[in-house]
């Protein structure tokens, strides 16, 4: 998954890495879905933020799965820069797997906190009834219990099934948190 060389960068050079690694995915999402984690996945093994402390549960991920109807988007969307503009949403649900890695930073003693979430969304067939069901989430405190948990989620049979899939849509977006 990582080679354990890690680089420690600013929130907004996270922005554009992260940015840079969705493109790929976003212009082809017809990729495996294990593909797209793996990258997602190095980059929050190998790539550390400057400001978000790992023991202050300032660098996390967040495992979504289940039904959820897709923004309107076609390109990697900063959320931040929209103000007051609404982004509209499939009225579609689809199978639907969610990677946040969310930010906590503190940017110096007169700042406040600033919490961003980079989501990267792979959205699969319609949904089925039972779907909600079938959705839960999963916290990832540090990059130290990464595999444990990975491996764990992969034994959720919703998810084991989804992972063999190519999505048919994929998202990914930039938003603040809280």
């Amino acid at each position: 998954m990582s080679n354990g060389l890690s680089q420690t960068i600013s929130l907004e050079e996270a922005v554009q890495s992260f940015r840079e690694l969705c493109l790929p995915a976003l212009k082809n999402p017809a990729l495996p879905a294990a593909d797209v984690l793996a990258t997602f996945f190095d980059f929050y093994c190998t790539t550390r933020v400057e400001g978000a402390e790992l023991d202050e549960e300032g660098d996390m991920v967040l495992l979504e799965w289940g039904a959820n109807c897709p923004h309107l988007i076609t390109n990697f969307v900063d959320f931040r820069d929209l103000e007051d503009e609404e982004v509209d949403f499939d009225e579609q649900e689809y199978e639907w797997i969610g990677l946040t890695r969310q930010l906590t930073v503190e940017e110096g003693e007169d700042q406040e906190e600033e919490t961003l979430g980079l989501c990267l969304f792979l959205y699969f067939g319609p949904a089925r009834d039972d779907e909600e069901e079938l959705g839960g989430s999963l916290w990832i405190p540090t990059p130290n219990v990464l595999r444990t948990r990975l491996t764990e989620w992969k034994k959720n049979p919703y998810v084991h099934r989804l992972l063999r899939l190519r999505p048919s849509k994929i998202t990914g977006f930039v938003s603040s948190v809280g």
